[in-house]
């Protein structure tokens, strides 16, 4: 029995026969083989193998099942977990069950259905029309002829791990969306993980597990649909419950239907923008721009907020922004200078701790205007107008971070010396004034000491901000 209230199995598995017949050596087929180590891993999610049931069609191993019978069972079912290929797009049987479970399941669908990609259909109409709008785990792969190559085919090799993550990641969903559906979870913020073209899904894939081993939720639960209407709907649904937005960008942009010609990766970005969410979006330093066709696409990934950096800095960037954005703002001292709003903190970093700076004005952006040095952002400026640009903003800002991380002490004592040498200029002394300490740790200490100024970990950067300028 389903430890869901009011059915029979938590998950039926829809597959055609084909799929499951023994390659030799492997003596059992590979349907039979997934679903032995999805139960596996399930068990691991869910804390025991008794904590869920499933069912698939055994019958031509034992004949315990008219197959007139196995419609009724989808509908009696909680999930329904389909192997799409070629195969099941063309067999009767595998529609009926869908279309059972999807006419018993209507008003609440959304997240139930579970599509492995056994192997590609090669026409995109031929995916049944309910699968079309839900995320595909993509259990095959193309090889340098571009030809697909189905994993663990005859049978999974020890070492195989991309096919076991896959299986990881199948469970994980189902274990979340059971526990939801069994005990209603309290809302708490998650991060946004925007939609990606093809080229973007093993990354895509690779961030989502890294989130949820860090115990971070992501949203969306489940694909959108493609409707503009529809896919907009959801976005601000799912927005509501994020605290930042992730977009990883490569060459493709994707679908582009006739109401979103530039395609949904600027959709998503901008209907993150319109929310006031911080954003952090990825590219690979390796992508050439200069090879990217379509426009819109190459004039998102030129965006100042895209980041080309290797992606596990790309993924701790992430964690920190997030704890950054839920951190609980310390109480406010009422004060005439407490209540007095900056119009701008200088970010103060060098090029090899932009990511870290750009964090901290993640978090500044739509609160505090801010800026950074010229530097980090124009290639071709020359050496007076850097200079000009460092010493207005070393006067004019009325909040100063100077980032401490990968650069050497120099670097930040010189830093100081200059603002010790243009303080003369200012109308006032800033209101905050700090050098943020990130890793690599430990520190080396600073030889130079000034009036207000403190030392701070990143992660007290809200606090900061909060306790001193903000309203």
């Amino acid at each position: 029995m389903a430890n869901t209230s009011g059915y029979d199995f938590d998950v039926f598995i829809s597959y055609a026969h084909v799929d499951n017949e023994p390659i030799e050596p492997a003596k059992v087929g590979w349907v039979t083989v997934f679903i032995q180590n999805l139960s596996r891993y399930l068990a691991k999610q869910l804390g025991r193998r008794e904590a869920f049931s499933n069912w698939y069609d055994q019958q031509n191993l034992q004949g315990n099942h008219p197959i007139k019978d196995i419609p009724e069972l989808a509908k009696r079912s909680t999930l329904f977990l389909a192997v799409l290929s070629p195969g099941y797009a063309a067999s009767e049987f595998c529609k009926q069950e869908l279309a059972a479970f999807v006419d018993n399941h209507r008003e609440a669908l959304d997240g139930r259905l579970f599509v492995i990609e056994h192997m590609p259909l090669g026409d995109e109409r031929e995916t049944p029309e309910s699968f079309r709008d839900v995320r595909k785990y993509r259990f095959y792969k193309f090889d340098e002829n571009q030809i697909p190559r189905t994993f663990a085919l005859p049978q999974p090799l020890p070492d195989e791990r991309e096919y076991f993550q896959k299986i990881d990641d199948v469970a994980r969903e189902i274990a979340t969306k059971l526990k939801s559906l069994n005990t209603p979870q309290a809302s708490k913020p998650a991060v946004f993980l925007a939609d990606v073209p093809d080229d973007m899904d093993s990354r895509r894939d690779e961030i989502l597990r890294y989130l949820n081993q860090t115990g971070i939720d992501v949203l969306p639960a489940s694909a959108y649909r493609l409707l503009r209407e529809d896919f907009e709907r959801s976005l601000n649904t799912d927005f509501k419950k994020s605290a930042v937005f992730v977009q990883l960008l490569g060459a493709l942009t994707g679908k582009r239907p006739p109401d979103v010609p530039d395609g949904f990766p600027w959709l998503q970005l901008e209907t993150a923008r319109h929310r006031n969410l911080p954003i952090l979006q990825w590219r690979s330093p390796d992508l050439d721009l200069s090879k990217i066709e379509w426009p819109a696409q190459r004039k998102l990934l030129e965006l100042d907020t895209v980041r080309a950096m290797p992606f596990e800095d790309f993924k701790r960037n992430v964690v920190e922004a997030f704890k950054l954005a839920i951190k609980p703002p310390a109480p406010v001292q009422a004060s005439e200078q407490a209540r007095a709003v900056p119009s701008s903190i200088f970010i103060d970093a060098d090029t090899v701790d932009k990511t870290s700076a750009d964090t901290i004005r993640d978090f500044l952006s739509d609160r505090f205007g801010w800026s950074m040095p010229l530097s980090l952002y124009e290639q071709g400026a020359t050496p007076e107008e850097l200079q000009q640009d460092m010493e207005d903003n070393l006067i004019n800002s009325e909040g100063l971070f100077i980032v401490y991380g990968a650069v050497r002490p120099v670097w930040v004592t010189s830093q100081l010396q200059l603002y010790r040498k243009l303080a003369p200029r200012r109308k006032a002394n800033p209101r905050l004034f700090a050098v943020v300490e990130i890793p690599p740790e430990p520190k080396a200490p600073i030889p130079i000491g000034l009036p207000g100024l403190m030392r701070i970990k990143l992660d007290r950067v809200p606090e900061v901000i909060n306790s001193v300028l903000a309203t």
